[in-house]
């Protein structure tokens, strides 16, 4: 899933800051405060939820039908790895506060209409989230074996 999103994301990147409207801008920024509210309310699922609204309202702004309709027939699947994703990686402050920053880049370079900038971001999230996911199983798999180790 994270191949295919980085694939798709980062040409809805791109595009979305050379075709965003008013409009396109204020919904990914609706999404983008959705999250950080339903996160301070601990409510993942509606943080998740506002998550995959952030990144389709981008691949709705990039205004690419093609785009948009691959991001939709995935939004089911989307919306539930980012679930999985948030469950490990925001369950640390300091990791919330990365994973929020790495939004507020993404939005900030559509709102710039910078779609070096936009593209460059949206991998670095997603890049980010493949990587903090592996450490943290990887972490979780050493735990398992010396739990095991201990009891023998």
């Amino acid at each position: 899933m994270q191949e295919a999103r980085t694939i798709l994301e980062e040409g809805s990147a791109w595009y979305a800051a050379q075709r965003a409207t008013k409009e396109d801008l204020a919904l990914i920024r609706k999404y983008y405060d959705q999250i950080s509210y339903f996160q301070s309310l601990g409510d993942d699922e509606q943080a998740s939820l506002a998550d995959a609204k952030f990144h389709l309202a981008i691949a709705e702004a990039s205004h690419n039908l093609v785009l948009i309709q691959m991001m939709r027939g995935v939004f089911d699947l989307l919306q539930f790895n980012v679930l999985l994703g948030r469950r490990k990686v925001y369950s640390e402050t300091h990791r919330f506060d990365q994973l929020h920053d790495q939004h507020f880049r993404v939005m900030d370079a559509i709102e710039r209409h910078d779609p070096d900038a936009a593209r460059d971001a949206v991998c670095g999230h997603i890049e980010f989230v493949v990587q903090q996911v592996r450490m943290i199983d990887e972490e979780e798999a050493r735990r398992q074996r010396a739990s095991r180790l201990n009891r023998i």
